[in-house]
C-alpha cells in the first residue's frame, strides 16, 4: 500500500547487549516501536565486540528495512550514550527521497574499478527530477590510498554528487575493516547508499589545527604511508627538535600521546590542511603514517587546543544545518576519528554535548573510525583525519 505522508522522520537506537543476535532484535525493536512500520533504511554502527552478520541477521529480520548498511567502529555514540562495547542504529523513513544500495569490491587492488562499480548502480541518471545528489559511503581503507577513490569516484560522477562517510574500524588484527551491505559483513569493499533528494542533505566538516611550523617537503614511500624525510632530514628527528624547541615530552619508547596532539599537516594550496597522523616507527626507523602522504607534498607540524577543537565542532554543526537551506533536520549522522577519542579521553563527551546542544531536536548516531569521507560545496575533497563531519537528513 502506498503511503500517504510524505514527512521524513529519522529515530535512533541504541543496545548495550552483549550478545550479537539478541542486540539486534534490541535495536530492532527500538526502531519499530519509534517508527511504527519498516524504514527505508538503517545505519548500523557496531564495535568490535560483535559478531556482525548475526547482529545484522537479527536487525534486518525484526526490522525489514529496505537497505541496511553501515560499518565497524572503535566506539559509537547517540545523544544519550557513547562507549566501546555497544551498537547503536539510526533509522530513516521518507517518501521524499530515493535511494539505492551499491557495493565495490577489492578496493585494494583497483580503487578506480571499485568505484566504477559504486556508481554502475545508481539512478541518478535516470531521475533528474531529483535535483540533489548525494552518496553515503563506508569503506574499508586498509592498504588502500583514499584518495585516488574519491578522485575516481568525483569524476565519474562528473562533480554532480556530494559524498559523506568513513573508514570502518579494523578487526582487531589489521587485515581488513568490515563493512555492512545487508546481512552481509564484508572486507576490502565499499558500501555506498545513493540518495536522490528533492531538498540539499546538510553538510559540515572542519577541524580545529592551525599550523606549528613553517612548511616542509615531505618524501614518502609504500604508496605514501612511510614518512622517509621532511626537508631532507630524517622526520623523527624533525619532530624530535620541534618538542625540544616547545618543551614537550617526547617519549621516543612512546609516541602516539605525542602525535595524537602534533600532527602533520598536508598543504592543499586553499588554505587548508588535511590532517595525517603518524602512528609508529618501523623496524628502521621510519614513522608510518595513519593515511597516505603524497611524495613531495608540503607538509607543517599542526597544533591545537581543547576550546578549538569544541568551537570547531560547533561551527561544524552550524555548517551542516546552513545547508540545509531552511530545512529542518530529521536525522543526523556524526563521524570522527579514533585518534580524537584517545586525545580527548573523558572530555570526549563534552565535544558531543556541543553536538546535543547545536542540534537540540534532531536525533543523532555515528561513531569513531579511521578517518572522514567529505566531498561537499565549499569543503575539500577527499580523505580526512581528526576532522569531525556530520550529515543531516532534511525533513
Amino acid at each position: 500500500m502506498k503511503r500517504m505522508w510524505k514527512m521524513t522522520k529519522g529515530t535512533v537506537a541504541c543496545t548495550e547487549l552483549a550478545e550479537s543476535w539478541e542486540a539486534g532484535r534490541d535495536l530492532a525493536q527500538q526502531i519499530m516501536a519509534q517508527v511504527g512500520a519498516a524504514p527505508d533504511v538503517i545505519f548500523l554502527f557496531a564495535t568490535q565486540s560483535y559478531q556482525y552478520e548475526a547482529l545484522l541477521s537479527a536487525l534486518k529480520s525484526e526490522c525489514h528495512p529496505r537497505f541496511l548498511l553501515g560499518c565497524a567502529a572503535y566506539s559509537t555514540y547517540t545523544r544519550t550514550a557513547v562507549g566501546t562495547s555497544f551498537a547503536c542504529a539510526a533509522a530513516l523513513r521518507s517518501d521524499d527521497f530515493l535511494f539505492s544500495l551499491t557495493v565495490g569490491r577489492n578496493i585494494d587492488l583497483d580503487p578506480r574499478e571499485a568505484a566504477r562499480q559504486v556508481i554502475e548502480g545508481f539512478q541518478g541518471w535516470e531521475h533528474p527530477e531529483y535535483r540533489f545528489r548525494t552518496a553515503i559511503l563506508f569503506m574499508d581503507v586498509i592498504n588502500v590510498f583514499m584518495d585516488d577513490f574519491v578522485k575516481a569516484l568525483t569524476h565519474s560522477t562528473h562533480g554532480n554528487y556530494q559524498f559523506f562517510g568513513c573508514g570502518a574500524a579494523e578487526n582487531g588484527q589489521q587485515k581488513y575493516a568490515p563493512v555492512f551491505a545487508g546481512e552481509q559483513a564484508l572486507g576490502n569493499s565499499v558500501v555506498a547508499l545513493e540518495v536522490l533528494s528533492h531538498k540539499p542533505l546538510g553538510i559540515g566538516s572542519r577541524h580545529a589545527w592551525i599550523p606549528a611550523t613553517p612548511s616542509m617537503q615531505a618524501i614518502t614511500e609504500n604508496g605514501g604511508t612511510l614518512l622517509k624525510s621532511l626537508d631532507g632530514r630524517p622526520a623523527l628527528e624533525v619532530f624530535r627538535e620541534y618538542a625540544q624547541l616547545n618543551e614537550l615530552d617526547f617519549p621516543e619508547h612512546s609516541l602516539l600521546p605525542f602525535f595524537l596532539h602534533n600532527m602533520l599537516g598536508v598543504e592543499t594550496g586553499k588554505g587548508y590542511q588535511r590532517l595525517r597522523l603518524p602512528l609508529m616507527l618501523n623496524d628502521e626507523g621510519v614513522l608510518t603514517s595513519s593515511s597516505p602522504i603524497p611524495s613531495y607534498a608540503k607538509v607543517c607540524i599542526m597544533k591545537s587546543t581543547f576550546a578549538s577543537v569544541l568551537r570547531t565542532v560547533e561551527i561544524t554543526a552550524r555548517s551542516a544545518l546552513n545547508n540545509l537551506y531552511g530545512s529542518r533536520p530529521a536525522l543526523a549522522l556524526y563521524v570522527d576519528c579514533r585518534a580524537s577519542s584517545l586525545r580527548l579521553a573523558g572530555d570526549y563527551s563534552e565535544l558531543l554535548r556541543v553536538v546535543c546542544n547545536r542540534l537540540p531536536h534532531t536525533p543523532f548516531a555515528g561513531c569513531n573510525i579511521y578517518g572522514q569521507i567529505v566531498r561537499s560545496q565549499g569543503q575539500y575533497s577527499g580523505f580526512h583525519n581528526c576532522t569531525p563531519s556530520i550529515c543531516l537528513f532534511p525533513e
